[in-house]
């Protein structure tokens, strides 16, 4: 989620990615859905031309948990007297590589000092991903090397590049959290598994 992503990014170090692991299927496979996040309906017409299959994830799932974690936070936060607008989330799935992965998109407003703020996301996750994706395969595909790199090992890593495939107005990251991390929470959007995220931020005055 890209509001809610944004205030809590996870993942882990648990080394690269083995060698049979599909990275560049799964780059690709995100790119796909994600090279565009500048609006909801936007994310939905890749979707369609790529093989995406838009769904209903179950609320017991680890996306549907995600799911209802988000919308009580920003109720939390409209209960206290910040001006949020959530979108409603959108969920897909597909098949790379012989894996299940899952997408979601979404956008939240708010309003501060005058200005209002659209942040629009698009994530995909391979909830059962051995480990990230190495750093060479990362930098190669986006052009350059990260901007940001935090390392918890055994925990939590995130991989981040401030301008994104879009250009300036647009974030990039990858996380990863093994499922021995005591870090990985959907109460806490903190998921397990490989999340590759990509953020468009509109400001209006």
């Amino acid at each position: 989620m890209s509001f809610l992503f944004a205030l809590s990014l996870a993942a882990s170090t648990a080394g690269a990615a083995p060698a049979d692991y599909p990275a560049t299927a799964m780059i690709g496979a995100f790119k796909e859905l994600c090279a565009d996040p500048s609006s909801i309906e936007a994310v939905r017409a890749a979707a369609r031309t790529s093989g995406w299959q838009e769904f209903t994830p179950e609320p017991a799932s680890n996306l549907g948990k995600l799911f209802v974690t988000g919308k009580s936070m920003v109720a939390d936060l409209t209960a206290k007297g910040e001006k949020v607008d959530l979108a409603p989330f959108v969920a897909f799935r597909k098949t790379v590589a012989g894996r299940s992965v899952e997408a979601s998109a979404d956008a939240a407003t708010t309003t501060a000092s005058g200005k209002t703020v659209t942040v629009t996301g698009c994530q995909t996750y391979d909830f059962s991903a051995p480990a990230i994706i190495d750093d060479a395969t990362l930098t190669a595909w986006v052009g350059r090397a990260p901007d940001k790199k935090v390392d918890y090992t055994g925990q939590l890593t995130a991989i981040s590049w401030e301008t994104g495939l879009t250009g300036p107005g647009s974030k990039l990251a990858i996380a990863f959290a093994p499922s021995t991390s005591p870090l990985a929470n959907p109460s806490r959007l903190m998921v397990l598994g490989l999340v590759i995220k990509s953020q468009h931020f509109t400001v209006k005055p």
